[in-house]
């Protein structure tokens, strides 16, 4: 769904949820964690980080409608998601992992 997104770019002012709050908030504190852990190469911390966000995920999805009609509503949790998106992919990209039969 994510990949729906043209941008990453949030505008905090069209969060009306509770869930997509803090959701939004949720990554926003990771980030800052992450970002460092990243830094300093503690990847275990990083992907920690990450994972603390398992419950305003489920939340999000759970309770929210991403694809609304309001094109300004829905180009904006489309960003949520590429924001947090970009960063996992900046952990890891585990698309590019091939299984074989």
């Amino acid at each position: 769904m994510a990949k729906k997104a043209e941008s990453s770019q949030v505008n905090t002012e069209l969060l009306s949820e509770a869930e997509e709050k803090l959701l939004y908030d949720s990554y926003i504190n990771v980030s800052h964690v992450f970002n460092e852990a990243m830094v300093k190469k503690e990847y275990d911390n990083a992907l920690k980080a990450i994972m603390t966000m398992k419950p305003y995920i489920d939340d999000f999805f759970d309770n929210i409608m991403v694809m609304v009609e309001e094109e300004n509503i829905r180009i904006n949790r489309l960003a949520i998601l590429k924001s947090i998106e970009n960063m996992m992919l900046a952990f890891a990209d585990l698309s590019i992992i091939v299984v074989s039969k």
